[in-house]
């Protein structure tokens, strides 16, 4: 597999989060060890905000501007999902992480080039309590995704295959077998240990994407 660019979406000052190390932890943190973890592998570069790049005095455009081009050279977009990150008093549209997801599904043309849509990774991070029950619930013979939780243009590109398996599990549930999803989640304990694994199977659907009924627009 080809190296591919990486753009880390997600939610800056939630502290929500466990912590790594002693030290009080924002999911910011989480990237800067992204970052390390990307440095050292040659299948992987980060192309996403640096830490220190203060954005809050700059115009909305201008932010739109500077996520825009940051975007537009990867393949992949990662979006570290933490407790805090969907704002239910402001609409869709009006918060970061659903724009820049919304634009990395896009192809957009500039003059130097063309960008096509990105393959997309949901990485669930522990809580404070190193726990992901607030996102997604390990049962003994299924998963329970709480997509109600999630921004509506995560949730809408997830169980969005058009020809779904369905079936059964040991307890009775009904559940869905295989690739079920565009943006595939897995928690963060298994991202780090098998990032590009995981970007693989982001990537592999992203070949595929006419198997899915693909959302790209953001509520009003």
């Amino acid at each position: 597999m080809s190296a591919n660019n990486v753009f880390v979406s997600y939610k800056y000052h939630d502290s929500d989060v466990k912590q790594l190390g002693n030290y009080a932890t924002t999911v910011r943190d989480y990237v800067d060890y992204l970052e390390r973890v990307f440095d050292r592998s040659e299948k992987v570069y980060y192309r996403g905000e640096e830490d220190g790049n203060d954005l809050s005095e700059l115009t909305e455009d201008t932010i739109r501007q500077i996520l825009s081009d940051k975007i537009f050279y990867t393949t992949v977009t990662v979006v570290l999902m933490s407790p805090n990150m969907y704002d239910r008093s402001l609409p869709e549209n009006k918060q970061w992480i659903p724009w820049e997801i919304s634009y990395s599904l896009k192809e957009t043309s500039r003059e130097s080039g063309k960008s096509h849509m990105n393959a997309v990774l949901a990485v669930v991070l522990p809580d404070r309590n190193g726990k992901y029950d607030y996102a997604v619930e390990q049962h003994r013979c299924h998963r329970l995704i709480h997509t109600d939780r999630f921004f509506p243009i995560i949730r809408k590109n997830m169980f969005n295959i058009r020809s779904p398996e369905k079936g059964c599990c040991e307890c009775g549930c009904q559940v869905y077998r295989g690739v079920c999803s565009y943006i595939p989640l897995v928690t963060w304990e298994d991202f780090i240990s098998d990032h590009a694994g995981c970007i693989k199977g982001a990537l592999d659907n992203k070949e595929n994407q006419e198997s899915f009924n693909i959302c790209k627009k953001l509520e009003q």
